[in-house]
């Protein structure tokens, strides 16, 4: 007899295949032996014909067992078809990923490239997912993750490493011997040029024992104490520009983690006023203006100013540098700004207070002392907010309000379960599993871990984050308008925002640990309306878009002016401690309008928006390099190639490189300098 394969292939028919099927089941429940199993065997035999398939033989083997009294083996038959019915949904779902990602990489994350090893990188990942999904994780929360209602961040490395860093750049400067790198020790330098090559290269072996972003705080400071207290030598101000260009070309090119992405790479700086802090802050910006080799504009790293009133505004000892930030911003998007005159930092030391281009940051611990250097958030995991209105009881427009706080509530309930399951996991690995941050001390509080401790005593540190996007969404489904509608939605948009922090602040108190509340940016979670559209329909406001916008932003498509839309999103700052950044969009680069961009800012500084960004589209020719505002024709030299650079979450990245979702949310963004 032939048998059909699932495949649909046919083979010549096995019966022996039968008997172990059933002596398996047996060995589980011991209600027979070999020789009953060759019995029930010919009993199965006696029921099928020629051509039959292979699910159907498995019927009847489940019948006959069941038919001749075996039920516990029957039930341990179907149980064990089950577990082999899923492991083959796995591997074929998995390989059916894995040829696709063969062909083109994804654009969740618009800083991975088209090449192999971002093809080798995103299979891996995509198999470490699998594995979350088919075992690690409780399937209540598998089910959550699956359906959208919550969203792991860096899912991959759920059980392997931590999201972020802010590199104590220049306590290993100073004793850079005491590293031990894969094959040997690399001496402390005596000159800047040294310094900041080998600050690029503990960027890049940092990046590659954690998935997230990697900061150099206060680098200006960096630069005058290694001077100040005699480690490197007093540099010419060439020797400042030769290091700067060394530190900015290292960081723009050269690929880690396999080589598949840049690192996300982030410099705060701009409180230093001593004088060759100074001349650095000035050389980086100055050389950062310029462009790459051929006036490219440099992605990475994302340059953060720190403005703080006594030495930042007019008049202060650093506003000439303030003023080139601000000129450079105008022309490439880059620095943004962190603002520390907000009420909300002004119970942390400045030099402390220091924002990934991201927008994370650390400050608060509960475990040790308020300080950034060596820290990082461990991961975040975001609340799909709409979704949970889109369940709430009642009609679009008309819902709930008690429901919706209920379920929030169970949503809550379940990221503080897979957090904790995530950090437990974390926190048991050893030293010598993250080698260079926590097996050479990198990490705050590490020093005394031996490379088989658990590192727990150093990630308690860190921060947990629980993320939330499209409050926006929330409130148009849950009462109609969205907070840049009505106040009505703006009080609700704020008290759903503060219930979030309130249960962090709550969390924080009860396991001593950091938790802390996250304006999530979305260039991975933002395309989950596409999974609610697909569930409850298409819904004017909330699902009719191919994109949830940004945590609290209002909606970039909805028109409304630069005042109004600061002075909505500084309310919701002081609610996210885990990060949080506000953007107004502009038709074209600023050039020319300086002080228009200074007004802003101070406009930002009065709402209490803590970290900002200005944003304006940036289209560089590959033709003639002219940089500007592209409308299918260069200007300059009519050529039609050219590159889209755009701020995705935070960071810069080409358009090409965005995923559909992203794509369509640059595409709607309102330009708010058309209102008065």
């Amino acid at each position: 007899m032939l048998v059909i394969k699932r495949n649909g292939s046919k083979v010549e028919f096995d019966s022996y295949k039968i008997t172990i099927a059933i002596l398996s089941a047996f060995n589980e429940t011991k209600e027979g032996n070999h020789e009953v199993a060759q019995n029930l065997t010919q009993k199965v035999i006696s029921k099928i014909e020629d051509n039959i398939h292979v699910e159907k033989i498995q019927d009847i083997v489940e019948e006959t067992l069941m038919q001749e009294g075996f039920l516990k083996t029957a039930k341990n038959y179907i149980l064990y078809r089950e577990e082999h019915k899923q492991q083959r949904e796995f591997e074929s779902n998995l390989m059916k990923r894995i040829a696709k990602l063969s062909k083109e990489t994804n654009r969740d994350n618009a800083n991975i490239n088209h090449s192999p090893a971002s093809k080798m990188y995103q299979i891996g990942g995509t198999a470490s997912k699998a594995y979350y999904n088919s075992g690690l994780l409780p399937k209540h929360l598998v089910k959550l993750c699956s359906e959208g209602d919550i969203h792991p961040h860096d899912y991959d490395y759920y059980d392997k490493t931590f999201n972020c860093i802010s590199i104590p750049l220049t306590k290993m400067l100073k004793n850079l011997i005491d590293y031990e790198f894969e094959y040997g020790s690399v001496r402390s330098p005596k000159r800047i040029e040294s310094a900041m090559s080998l600050a690029s290269i503990i960027l890049q072996r940092i990046s590659n024992d954690i998935f997230g972003g990697t900061m150099f705080p206060n680098i200006d400071m960096t630069v005058e104490t290694l001077i100040d207290e005699g480690y490197i030598e007093v540099p010419d101000d060439k020797s400042i520009e030769r290091s700067v260009q060394s530190l900015l070309y290292n960081l723009a090119t050269m690929p880690t983690r396999a080589g598949n992405q840049l690192p996300f790479s982030s410099i705060t700086f701009g409180l230093e006023q001593g004088e060759y802090g100074r001349k650095f802050t000035k050389a980086l910006l100055t050389e950062f203006n310029k462009g790459m080799g051929k006036g490219e504009t440099f992605i990475f790293p994302n340059l953060i100013y720190k403005c703080l009133k006594d030495i930042s505004w007019q008049g202060s000892p650093n506003d000439d540098l303030y003023d080139l930030a601000v000129e450079v911003s105008c022309h490439r998007m880059n620095p943004t700004f962190n603002f520390l005159d907000c009420e909300y930092y002004k119970q942390f030391s400045p030099k402390e207070v220091n924002v990934m281009g991201c927008r994370t940051h650390v400050i608060g611990n509960v475990n040790g002392e308020s300080v950034s250097e060596g820290r990082g958030n461990i991961f975040p995991t975001t609340i799909n907010l709409p979704r949970i209105a889109l369940k709430t009881k009642g009609i679009i427009g008309d819902k709930d309000i008690k429901d919706f706080y209920k379920k929030l509530d169970k949503i809550l309930d379940s990221v503080k379960e897979l957090s904790t399951h995530r950090y437990n996991i974390l926190a048991n690995l050893k030293a010598n599993d993250i080698p260079f941050v926590m097996g050479q001390h990198v990490y705050y509080k590490s020093d005394d871990l031996k490379p088989e401790d658990t590192i727990e005593e150093a990630l308690k540190q860190g921060t947990i984050s629980i993320g939330f996007m499209g409050i926006a969404e929330t409130c148009k489904a849950l009462i109609g308008t969205h907070h840049g509608e009505s106040d009505k939605a703006l009080q609700l948009a704020l008290d759903i925002n503060k219930y979030i922090k309130d249960y962090c602040d709550a969390l924080t108190l009860e396991t001593h640990l950091n938790w802390t509340a996250y304006a999530t940016p979305a260039e991975s979670t933002v395309n989950k309306v596409i999974k609610d559209r697909k569930d409850y329909g298409l819904i004017e406001g909330v699902t009719d878009r191919d994109y949830y916008t940004n945590s609290f932003h209002v909606p970039v498509y909805y028109p409304i002016s630069i005042a109004r839309k600061i002075t909505i999103e500084g309310q919701f700052h002081p609610f996210n401690n885990a990060g949080r950044i506000s953007y107004i969009e502009l038709s074209a680069p600023p050039i020319h309008n300086k002080e228009g961009v200074k007004i802003v800012h101070q406009h930002m500084v009065k709402s209490g928006v803590g970290y900002a960004g200005i944003n304006f589209p940036i289209d560089e020719c590959k033709s003639c390099n002219y940089s500007g505002v592209i409308k299918d024709v260069c200007p300059k030299c009519g050529g039609t190639e050219y590159k889209k650079i755009r701020r995705v979450s935070g960071y810069l990245g080409f358009e090409e490189r965005i995923n559909e979702s992203k794509e369509a949310e640059i595409n709607d963004r309102f330009k708010h300098d058309t209102v008065n």
